[in-house]
């Protein structure tokens, strides 16, 4: 439990800064991917068409993000409410949810492998692999729904772990079914995985 406590310590520092560093306008979509966080933040609330079309950023191909699968903009603008009282720029602040989910998933990886193989150094390998990867270094440092959509599946597959190893219980059965449900609140892509 203490290494996993450790991991995620680690990456959320670490990914938490690549934010902080990245600079704003980075990355594919940022625009309609800061307006999906930023009318969370401002509303409360998801975005409901035709009523809240004005208020909303669509991409050169006629689409919003307001209107794909909200995990990542849900955790983005929940952390960034929290974190307000840092006085840091809003748009730093939703990148905050990408590290926080990013970071969970490369805690899910130490987690998973060390039940799987039994192993702390396998365990700590494949979390050094996955969370430095550059890519995942870089999709952790931006707000996208990337990072809603790789936390879910390492969650299912985590709970699959945990089912392949021991018989059902209800937590386990618990757990399974929240993972399910975030998958399919992460991105249509995770779709896939179910």
């Amino acid at each position: 439990r203490a290494g996993g406590f450790i991991v995620f310590v680690v990456f959320l520092c670490y990914y938490v800064m690549g934010s902080l560093l990245l600079p704003h306008g980075a990355g594919p979509d940022y625009t309609a991917h800061f307006d999906g966080a930023e009318f969370i933040y401002q509303h409360g609330r998801l975005a409901v068409l035709p009523a809240d079309e004005e208020q909303l950023h669509f991409t050169a191909y006629g689409s919003s993000r307001t209107l794909r699968p909200p995990l990542s903009y849900l955790t983005s603008a929940i952390v960034a409410h929290t974190l307000d009282w840092l006085g840091l720029d809003r748009r730093s602040l939703f990148r905050f949810g990408s590290a926080l989910l990013c970071a969970l998933t490369v805690t899910l990886i130490f987690c998973g492998t060390r039940r799987y193989f039994q192993d702390t150094w396998y365990a700590t390998c494949a979390a050094l692999l996955v969370g430095l990867l550059p890519q995942f270094t870089f999709i952790a440092s931006h707000l996208n729904d990337d990072s809603a959509a790789i936390f879910s599946v390492s969650l299912l597959t985590y709970c699959l772990i945990l089912l392949f190893q021991k018989r059902l219980s209800n937590g386990t059965a618990l757990l399974t079914g929240v993972a399910f449900g975030l998958v399919i609140l992460s991105k249509f892509t995770a779709w896939l995985f179910l």
